[in-house]
C-alpha cells in the first residue's frame, strides 16, 4: 500500500478517535467502564474526566483559525504531554489501590480453600485420586467438572503443589481463578482487579503518548467538523 495512502488512514483514524472519545460511552469502550470496576470507580472517573477535558481542548484546537497548522501541532503535542504529567498522581491511586484490593481477594480466596483441619488423609486420598485421573484427557475432563460442584476437591487442587496434584503449574494456576471465580465471584473480583485497572491505565497513557506523535490528525479533525 501506498505511504501516503497509509498516513492517510491513521491520520483520519485518530482523528474519529477523538470524536468517539467526546462522549462518556466511547470513554469507557476504550479506556475501561467505571460501572464494572466499582472498587475504582473513582480513580478510574478521574482518568476518564482528564481526557474528556483533552479531547475537548484539541478539538476546539483544530476549529482554532486563529492558529496555523504548525502552531496547533505544536499546541497539540504539549497539550498531550501535560495531560500524562496531569494523571500521574491519579494513576498513581488507582494502582495502589487496586493492589491494596487485591492483596484481600487474595487473603479471602486461600482462607476459602484452606487446607481443613482433621481432612489431611481425605485431601492426601483425593490428590492421589487426581494424579490417576489427569493421566488421561477423559480423567482430566472428570476432576475438571467434579472441581466446580466439590468444594473439597477444589480447595484439594487450590491449596496443593502442582507436582502433587500431576497438574501443569499453567494449569494449576488458570484452575485456581477458575475456581475463586466459581465459589467467591466476588474476591475473584478483586484478585484481578488490579489486571483489569492496569489495562485501562496502559490504554489511557498509550492514547496519550500517540497523540503527541499524531497531531497531523488536527486537520483531519478540522475537516470532520466542517462537513
Amino acid at each position: 500500500m501506498n505511504g501516503t495512502i497509509i498516513v492517510a488512514i491513521i491520520t483520519v483514524r485518530a482523528a474519529n478517535t477523538l470524536v468517539a472519545l467526546q462522549t462518556n460511552s466511547g470513554l469507557r469502550a476504550r479506556f475501561g467502564d467505571p460501572q464494572k470496576l466499582p472498587a475504582v470507580a473513582h480513580e478510574l472517573t478521574s482518568l476518564h474526566t482528564r481526557v474528556g477535558a483533552y479531547v475537548e481542548s484539541v478539538v476546539a484546537l483544530a476549529k482554532d483559525a486563529t492558529r496555523t497548522e504548525v502552531a496547533k501541532h505544536a499546541a497539540a503535542k504539549e497539550l498531550a504531554q501535560r495531560t500524562i504529567k496531569a494523571i500521574g498522581n491519579t494513576a498513581e491511586a488507582l494502582k495502589t489501590r487496586a493492589a491494596i484490593l487485591q492483596s484481600d481477594g487474595q487473603s479471602e480466596a486461600d482462607h476459602f480453600f484452606a487446607p481443613q483441619p482433621g481432612y489431611s488423609h481425605i485431601e492426601s486420598e483425593i490428590r492421589t485420586w487426581v494424579r490417576e485421573q489427569v493421566k488421561s484427557e477423559t480423567g482430566l475432563g472428570k476432576v475438571l467438572s467434579l472441581a466446580k460442584e466439590d468444594r473439597t476437591l477444589a480447595s484439594v487442587i487450590y491449596h496443593s503443589p502442582h507436582y502433587l496434584t500431576g497438574l501443569a503449574p499453567d494449569l494449576q494456576a488458570k484452575l485456581r481463578l477458575d475456581m475463586t471465580e466459581h465459589f467467591i465471584p466476588e474476591a475473584f473480583a478483586l484478585v484481578t482487579l488490579a489486571t483489569r485497572s492496569e489495562r485501562s491505565l496502559k490504554s489511557v497513557i498509550r492514547f496519550l503518548a500517540s497523540q503527541t506523535r499524531a497531531s497531523a490528525s488536527l486537520s483531519t479533525l478540522r475537516a470532520i467538523y466542517q462537513r
